[in-house]
């Protein structure tokens, strides 16, 4: 049966409800401990409302005492350590004369670079390169590879005075040998397939180097580059007689392939055969 709650039952529930638990409060009113929280929460009685400071405050235990010491004078302050300071790079000012001495010696190593470049160009052989370089430069951004690369292997074996010169031309005909090699390089034209055969030559690969150049020569018959090729893919094949039959041929066309012959390690072995020392000599 439920509880019938009278209004001295919640007079003193005010009185008491902070100094006793709800579980007292439930013995003393005969109902259950969930029943007495229920009625104080419907009576709006909190217990924090009504918490009262403690009035006798925690004694604290007595601190020991000190005993006095006589004061201490501040001292200077510490210096710190010549490390932990920034050190501070101070640039020396350059002087007028200084700075009129130093525009001075580099107009002067200026005039020097410019008529070293000057006499160099007025070296035959120089000359040469330079025009082979320009050659193979118009030729490569024309997308001639076949012919550029030949126009810097000139450059390269004419040995230029200038490193700096046959350095970039070196680099060229290696940018263009690393194009020929490309899967995606499908070639079109005579000048495609020499390419071809001219890295498939430096690979060591003779028959293929053969099977370029026979491609090209169909397109450009009487190319005298491309002979020379030919017949250095066939003296590295092995196969003597092809091969200075087309020497041959590349030397009546050109007779500058006469010294290319000489200098080039592809006709090393022929050149223990009589038919060959008479081309490269012009006798034949």
């Amino acid at each position: 049966m439920a509880k019938i709650w009278t209004e001295e039952n919640e007079e003193f529930i005010r009185e008491n409800f902070r100094h006793k638990t709800y579980a007292e409060l439930a013995d003393l009113f005969g109902v259950t401990q969930k029943a007495m929280e229920s009625k104080i929460r419907r009576m709006g009685l909190k217990k924090q409302d009504y918490r009262d400071p403690d009035p006798v405050p925690a004694m604290q235990p007595p601190r020991p005492l000190e005993p006095e010491r006589p004061p201490v004078e501040p001292g200077p302050m510490p210096i710190k350590s010549a490390r932990l300071l920034a050190r501070r790079v101070e640039t020396p000012r350059e002087s007028p004369g200084d700075r009129k001495a130093r525009l001075q010696a580099q107009k002067e190593a200026a005039q020097t670079e410019k008529a070293l470049r000057e006499s160099l160009r007025k070296d035959t052989v120089m000359a040469r390169a330079l025009k082979s370089f320009e050659a193979g430069l118009k030729q490569y951004h024309d997308g001639a590879l076949g012919k550029a690369i030949e126009s810097f292997r000139k450059v390269v074996d004419s040995c230029p005075p200038d490193p700096v010169l046959m350095d970039r031309a070196r680099q060229y005909g290696v940018a263009i040998t690393r194009q020929g090699r490309g899967r995606q390089f499908v070639p079109q034209d005579a000048d495609d397939y020499y390419l071809v055969g001219v890295v498939a030559l430096n690979d060591g690969q003779p028959a293929r180097a053969l099977s370029a150049f026979e491609q090209a020569l169909s397109r450009a018959p009487g190319d005298d580059r491309i002979l020379f090729c030919r017949a250095a893919a066939h003296a590295q094949k092995g196969d003597i007689d092809a091969a200075i039959d087309a020497l041959r041929e590349a030397v009546e066309i050109n007779d500058a392939n006469r010294i290319y012959a000489v200098n080039d390690p592809d006709f090393v072995p022929l050149r223990v055969h009589e038919d060959f020392r008479s081309i490269v000599s012009g006798e034949h």
